[in-house]
Parts: structure tokens; sequence; C-alpha cells
């Protein structure tokens, strides 16, 4: 019910264009720390700017959370950004790879240790 409240809410924003993300914990992590990461993004999704990798403006306090809750959690994670069925499948998988390369940044930027960010882009 969340994620589609926060769809709606972007719906009409003209320039930003949602992607799915996750950030998921990597192997044996509290299940509370995935509770949490997921109520972030489902309070607010990661947005990026209509066809770049560019984050929207809202997304870098998303991400600062996340990185705070991920830093709190002391778990790996992965960063996984798949794509709305638009354009050719190779582009989508470049965009999104270059997608979670931006988010995993912001979260290392915020204090994640790079090695415990894992980047994954599925077109």
């Amino acid at each position: 019910a969340a994620a589609r409240q926060a769809a709606a809410r972007i719906a009409g924003v003209p320039g930003v264009w949602r992607a799915e993300s996750r950030i998921s914990t990597i192997g044996v992590g509290p299940a509370a720390c995935q509770a949490a990461l997921d109520a972030e993004l489902a309070g607010q999704p990661v947005l990026f700017k209509t066809g770049q990798a560019e984050l929207a403006d809202a997304s870098h306090a998303v991400l600062a959370r996340l990185a705070r809750r991920i830093v709190d959690c002391g778990v790996r994670v992965e960063v996984a950004v798949h794509a709305e069925a638009r354009g050719s499948a190779a582009v989508s998988l470049v965009l999104t790879e270059r997608r979670a390369d931006q988010v995993a940044r912001r979260l290392v930027e915020a204090g994640v240790g790079a090695d415990v960010v894992v980047v994954s882009g599925y077109g």
C-alpha cells in the first residue's frame, strides 16, 4: 500500500522517473534491519531524473537515512535497480547499472563502507 501511495505522489512530477530500487541485507542479518530499509523505501522511493542516472533532489535525504540504518545494523547490502519496461533491454541494463552505482556512491558518501555495498543493475 505504501509503495502504491509513493508511486501516486510522483506520477505527476515532470522530469522524475522511478525505477524499482531495492536495498537488501546480504547473508545472515537481522530481519528488523531489512524491515527498516523496506519501510524507508516504501515511504519515499529513490527517484531519478528521466532517462538519466542522476538522482532526483528528494532522493539525497532518503539515501542519508538509509545509510544511517545500514551503518547502525552493521550488515552488507545489495543495491538493486530494476527499470520499468521502457526502451531497449540493452539501454535499460546500462541505465540501471549506472543508477545502482549512483545509489551506492551516495551511501558511501554518507558513511557506509564501500566494502559493505554490492551493486546490481537488472535492466
